[in-house]
């Protein structure tokens, strides 16, 4: 356990920096990202979007880009992803994240209607059908704690 800049327990190890990737370039993603940069607890591990103007605003900041988040997850292997897409993408980039183990923070709406907000909520495991995910602050841990 760690403790955060004003003492307080963080229930992590603050001796490693959290590695997070941003998906989506936009207005808030890269509000996202400027925060990452004066944080002392995370750092900025690349950008998945797929516009050109998110390319190159990645190599402003001198981070990896990736025009697909699958293949950024596959390549940066962060702690965590801020999810900053357009609307109609959360549900799918949250479920490529759970899928992955990786935590991942949706910004709001989570869903663009209750049906989809209720299919990102039903993930089960997929080795055991449990509704538990990999927590990654813990480096052993697997989707699903339970024994075979």
């Amino acid at each position: 356990m760690g403790e955060d800049r004003t003492g307080r327990a963080t229930g992590y190890d603050t001796g490693r920096r959290l590695r997070l990737l941003i998906a989506g370039a936009g207005v808030i993603g890269r509000a996202h990202a400027q925060r990452m940069f004066a944080s002392e607890s995370c750092v900025l591990a690349g950008i998945a979007d797929p516009s050109s103007a998110a390319a190159d605003y990645a190599a402003g900041l001198g981070v990896p880009h990736w025009s697909e988040l699958d293949a950024a997850l596959a390549a940066a292997r962060p702690d965590g992803v801020i999810l900053a897409t357009p609307n109609t993408l959360h549900v799918e980039g949250a479920l490529q994240c759970i899928a992955r183990g990786v935590a991942v923070l949706v910004e709001k709406p989570l869903a663009d209607t209750l049906a989809e907000a209720m299919r990102e909520a039903a993930w089960r495991c997929p080795g055991c059908g449990c509704r538990r995910r990999r927590d990654t602050r813990h480096p052993g841990s697997s989707p699903c704690t339970r024994p075979d």
